[in-house]
């Protein structure tokens, strides 16, 4: 797939996901915040939400929220949520869908923001959760913004869909629609680790080998049922070949990278 080459302007990624609050599309999501059908998480969200454990009583914020995204399951662990995302409309849809759920011991906070330009003081989270947010943005820019709001030994989750290999791409070019390729800049490893003086790499892991073509159903034949089956089925098959042959995530879809606040970021940052 064709790399982009630059950061997008950030008024058109905002009018392009203003647009489309659902990425995957089943148009049955709208303002008054109807849920399409529920995909599994798989195992690289899993992966995200056991990097920030524990999790309850936790300043957490997560980046990129859409519609929903991890927010209200790390509600309802007793975490205190700041869910943002770039798109007025999406964080309007998320704030009436949160309202709507019941919240056990924990909150949620809503509202529209860049993550390259945070509204928020230093050392404000205990974590940072980011989905697929690094690949339409600056990589340093949301690290050194992360590194600045997280507290002395908070973490920042990243998943993200790497750049892979060329079997990867190829799939890529048939699937992803061309709009979209204008914005997405699928990163390697390299490219996703290390942005920020003030984060340490703690753990990374791969996800989504031989359980590709279960991501394939959900996206183009839009189908949950089959998605659930052969992801339980397959991802097993993954964790198998990653653990006899770690090179191999290399070639992997997925990849989650924990970072964790190890100094002081720059004094001249500290206030917005």
């Amino acid at each position: 797939m064709r790399q982009r080459s630059d950061t997008p302007d950030r008024g058109a990624l905002r009018r392009f996901w203003n647009a489309r609050l659902d990425p995957l599309e089943w148009n049955h999501v709208g303002d008054a915040g109807d849920a399409p059908p529920r995909a599994s998480r798989g195992s690289a969200l899993t992966a995200a939400v056991e990097a920030l454990r524990p999790i309850a009583a936790q300043r957490i914020l997560e980046l990129g929220c859409g519609v929903e995204g991890l927010a209200s399951d790390l509600r309802d662990r007793g975490a205190d949520v700041t869910a943002i995302d770039l798109a007025e409309r999406r964080v309007a849809v998320a704030q009436t869908r949160f309202g709507r759920q019941s919240s056990g011991t924990g909150s949620v906070l809503t509202c529209a923001a860049d993550a390259n330009l945070l509204p928020f003081r230093a050392a404000t989270f205990d974590a940072i959760v980011a989905q697929d947010v690094l690949m339409y943005n600056d990589p340093s820019s949301i690290q050194g913004e992360a590194a600045r709001v997280l507290r002395p030994g908070g973490r920042l989750v990243l998943v993200e869909a790497l750049r892979g290999n060329p079997a990867l791409a190829w799939i890529r070019n048939r699937v992803d629609a061309s709009e979209h390729s204008r914005y997405a800049n699928y990163l390697s490893w390299s490219e996703l680790r290390g942005h920020s003086d003030g984060l340490r790499t703690v753990k990374k892991s791969a996800h989504t080998l031989v359980s590709l073509p279960a991501w394939w159903v959900l996206f183009r034949l839009r189908s949950v049922h089959w998605h659930r089956r052969l992801l339980r089925l397959l991802e097993p098959l993954d964790r198998g070949l990653l653990r006899v042959a770690p090179a191999l995530g290399h070639w992997a879809w997925r990849g989650v990278l924990v970072l964790e606040r190890v100094e002081a970021p720059d004094p001249a940052r500290l206030c917005r």
